[in-house]
């Protein structure tokens, strides 16, 4: 039986018992978490927590609907099993209605299980495919997403291999200008500093509560020691660039990074990326870069050796006529 809890009758112990335990845990879907990067989250939840989905919602205008949170790249079903085509299907149609929009991403798991069994229909339409039959209240839709994760449980000389020549050819640039990398006395808020005077004048959109979100997070996973954040640093030893990668259960996510033109020139970022795989391959099982379909994020990410894994962004539009079109 799945039960639809409001957030106050979400047992949370049980919660992240069975997020820990689960075959697909991510650090999105902790407790802390969720609370950290979304007001209002409630639950859908499998007989005593067996399997769990996190429903983060909002309101405006009267309408209820559902989000993806900021830092929350994948969110969906989690469970200690292996789900079928049609216990997802259980799961999301338990939905409630009350949300007649929404847009969020499920995890890769739940993904390539609904793949395999809507492979074809999946990918001759661009726009989608119905899961559903054209009867289902729910009239969910999926999109296409992609991730790239490069596997750290290897020696690091088999990845180095794999680098393409640009990368390998831009950490020895780093390396001949002298480029340090440290990981102590870096802040965030310096760190933010270089992204809003440089890559974040892109995204003005981009508001204070965008910041104070990512800030909250850091200062919670350092206190729960899945942090790490390193920089490097010119020859001036001035910080010139900065990443932030979150850890839980071996999974670094790569969550937030900034640099200035001092860093594309002399090549920073690759010699950055370089130094955490060759500290943490054979001890952390997997780089979670978060991206991309930006084909040239997605090139860069891939020139360290990174795949493709898909997931699914799931998509239901029940607004009222005179209003959906605003949403298409």
């Amino acid at each position: 039986m799945i039960y639809y809890l409001k957030h106050n009758e979400i047992n949370l112990e049980k919660w992240d018992r069975c997020i820990n335990n689960s075959i697909n845990g991510r650090v999105y879907a902790l407790s802390w978490y969720l609370d950290t990067v979304c007001k209002n989250w409630d639950a859908l939840v499998e007989d005593d927590y067996n399997s769990v989905m996190p429903i983060t919602w909002r309101k405006k205008y009267g309408i209820h609907y559902l989000f993806q949170p900021h830092f929350t790249q994948q969110l969906g079903i989690f469970s200690s099993k292996n789900l079928s085509p049609d216990e997802i299907k259980i799961f999301l149609n338990a939905i409630p209605e009350k949300f007649k929009f929404a847009e969020i991403c499920l995890n890769i798991e739940n993904s390539s299980v609904l793949i395999d069994e809507n492979e074809e229909g999946f990918l001759n339409k661009k726009a989608g495919f119905d899961l559903f039959d054209s009867n289902s209240l729910a009239a969910i839709k999926y999109e296409k997403k992609i991730n790239c994760e490069l596997d750290l449980s290897q020696p690091y000389g088999n990845i180095f291999k794999n680098y393409s020549e640009n990368t390998r050819r831009n950490i020895k640039k780093a390396e001949e200008r002298k480029v340090k990398i440290m990981s102590e006395k870096i802040s965030i808020g310096s760190v933010i500093e270089i992204f809003k005077n440089n890559k974040g004048k892109e995204f003005p959109h981009l508001k204070t509560e965008y910041f104070d979100i990512l800030k909250n997070l850091i200062l919670l996973a350092e206190e729960k020691k899945m942090l790490h954040i390193i920089g490097s640093f010119n020859n001036e030893n001035k910080l010139i660039a900065g990443m932030v990668f979150l850890v839980y259960r071996k999974r670094a996510i790569f969550l937030f990074s900034a640099s200035n033109q001092l860093a594309k020139e002399s090549g920073a970022i690759f010699l950055l990326i370089d130094r955490y795989i060759s500290e943490h391959c054979e001890k952390q099982s997997i780089l979670d870069f978060e991206g991309s379909n930006n084909l040239n994020l997605a090139r860069f990410y891939k020139s360290f050796g990174a795949k493709e894994y898909v997931f699914l962004q799931l998509k239901k539009n029940n607004l009222p006529k005179y209003i959906r079109w605003l949403k298409k």
